[in-house]
Parts: structure tokens; C-alpha cells; sequence
């Protein structure tokens, strides 16, 4: 793993700015393959690939009490190398993208916080997210090859929390409208589907103590 990056403040610290670069090689990969005759199925190590990526995160105090920050990634993920070797034979091939791996995905979140008595805080907070596609199989040839479809989530949340930020309550809201967010998708030679997608709407209340 190679990785570079700067970490920046700017006007007092109202204004944070971070950049990280990295480069992943990655060898002998964790693959589900079969014997050159097809004989038998297991778990080896075959192939390489190669992720490159950035990520980015950017911290706004525009005001007192009120913060929006903005975070971010880029990721090229693909095989260097085909997923084959004298004793496996695995689908992944040199150029494939590898399963799961969205390209971009970002997050905006704001926050703003109000005293409501020498010891008490208000909080109310809203985070969306999105992920970007990515796909199910290495290859595009692949019978189970299926593009998994970008989606944004919502969430908020707002809570009473102390002054010295030892303890809080909070109601929250997750997925706030009720996306089917797939995550994961998996198919058989029985014509078996499976999809694992995000939570749907979800309510709740949580609590935090510091000891």
C-alpha cells in the first residue's frame, strides 16, 4: 500500500481541508475458483489487482454553532492480472473491475447545535450519502453479471447532549425515504436470486454515556 496526503486548516480552523491519495497492489487474491477440469469448487488464491484512489474531506464552520462537512472518494479498482493458475480457475480476468466497488461515493453532512441552558445542548443533524454503481462479477460475460444501481440515503437526527459532551439522547430517523438501497446481489445455477439491501425506514431512540 502507498498512500500520500495533506491535512490543511484555514481561517482560525473554521475551514478544514484534507486530500489523501493511495495505490494498492494486490496479489495472490482471496478467489472462489474451480480445478482446471472443472471438477471441484474451493476457495484459493489466484490473480492480482491494482486500486487506485482519492479521497477528499472538507469541514465548514460558517458560523458559531452550525458545521457542514463534505467527504468524497474515487476508486479504480481492477484485475492486473487473470484469476487462473495451474490449479485453479477462477471467472476474474486481466481488466476486470472488481465486484462491489464503487467508482465514486460522497457524504454531506450538517449539524447545528444551540445551548439551551448552562448545562444543555440542542442538537439536530442530517447526513446524505450516495454511492455510485458498481457490479456483481468480474466479468461482463459472466451469466451472473448483474450492474448494481447507485443510490442516496437520508438520515437525520436531533438530540439533547450536556455541555461537557459526556452524555446525550437522540431520536433518529435512518433511510428517512425508504430507498431500496441493494448492496449486494447473488445468483445460482438454480435460478435463485438473493439481494441484500440497506434498512429500510428506520426509527429510533439511542442513548450515550462517557465513564
Amino acid at each position: 500500500n502507498y498512500e500520500v496526503g495533506v491535512k490543511t486548516s484555514w481561517l482560525d480552523n473554521r475551514l478544514v481541508a484534507n486530500l489523501a491519495g493511495y495505490w494498492i497492489d494486490w496479489t495472490d487474491m482471496q478467489v472462489t475458483g474451480r480445478t482446471p477440469n472443472n471438477a471441484f469448487s474451493f476457495i484459493s488464491n489466484a490473480g492480482a489487482a491494482r486500486i487506485k484512489g482519492i479521497e477528499f474531506e472538507l469541514t465548514a464552520r460558517p458560523v458559531d454553532n452550525f458545521q457542514i462537512s463534505w467527504t468524497g472518494s474515487y476508486t479504480d479498482a481492477k484485475l492486473t492480472k487473470d484469476q487462473i493458475n495451474a490449479n485453479v480457475n477462477a471467472p476474474g480476468r486481466k481488466g476486470d473491475r472488481v465486484p462491489y466497488v464503487s467508482k465514486f461515493s460522497t457524504t454531506v453532512s450538517a449539524q447545528y447545535t444551540q445551548p439551551v441552558s448552562n448545562q444543555l445542548d440542542a442538537m439536530l443533524r442530517g447526513d446524505v450519502s450516495y454511492v455510485g454503481p458498481s457490479y456483481s462479477e468480474f466479468s461482463p460475460a459472466n451469466v451472473y453479471y448483474e450492474r448494481i444501481a447507485s443510490y442516496t440515503l437520508v438520515n437525520l437526527k436531533a438530540g439533547i447532549e450536556n455541555g461537557d459532551d459526556d452524555w446525550g439522547v437522540y431520536l433518529f430517523v435512518n433511510n428517512l425515504f425508504d430507498k431500496t438501497a441493494i448492496i449486494r446481489t447473488t445468483s445460482s445455477a438454480f435460478g435463485l436470486n438473493q439481494s441484500f439491501s440497506a434498512m429500510p425506514r428506520t426509527f429510533g431512540i439511542n442513548a450515550r454515556k462517557a465513564f
